[in-house]
């Protein structure tokens, strides 16, 4: 994205939201991968129309898939919104683009979130605060090897296939690691 702050839907460019769906898709194949290894992405898409899709081998309610979910919306949030408390501009905090993201940039994501909630009852909710602060620390560690997968994604065109995005995860854990 040409700006590194925070951008309102308005103004994002075709460009600018080809990158954040690339961004969110790369953090589904990042968590997927961090899961699962080699075995856990097998296609990662973007296309044109600001839609995208990462299949992978995770399923089922359990925490990994959950992790694999919440990874997606993280991800275009924070390309979106970068690493600053607040933005200057419009007063909104990373908290603020990550719901953003979860209710306009992935209903499945949101869908899923829900249904696994459903599915685990208060003992997910209890534990919600204490999942999402240890998944956060590990994606924001983790931030420039599913940076570059998204970045990969976009000069591919919007296509990888497992074993390329798997190389590109790699490749970038060892640079960055």
């Amino acid at each position: 994205m040409t700006d590194p702050t925070c951008r309102h839907p308005d103004s994002l460019t075709a460009s600018d939201l080809f990158d954040l769906v690339a961004s969110h898709e790369a953090g589904h194949a990042y968590a997927a991968w961090a899961r699962l290894g080699i075995a856990g992405v097998r296609h990662v898409r973007v296309a044109s129309d600001g839609s995208g899709r990462t299949e992978h081998g995770q399923t089922g309610p359990n925490p990994d898939s959950a992790f694999v979910t919440y990874a997606g919306p993280w991800a275009q949030a924070r390309r979106r919104f970068g690493f600053g408390e607040a933005c200057i501009a419009c007063g909104k905090t990373f908290e603020h683009a990550l719901d953003e993201a979860f209710h306009n940039g992935g209903d499945d994501d949101l869908a899923m979130m829900r249904e696994w909630s459903a599915f685990w009852g208060a003992a997910f909710v209890d534990d919600w605060p204490d999942l999402r602060a240890a998944w956060n620390r590990q994606l924001e560690g983790d931030w420039p090897i599913i940076s570059a997968l998204a970045s990969a994604l976009v000069r591919a065109g919007g296509s990888l296939y497992g074993v390329d995005a798997v190389a590109v995860l790699q490749s970038a854990r060892l640079r960055f690691r």
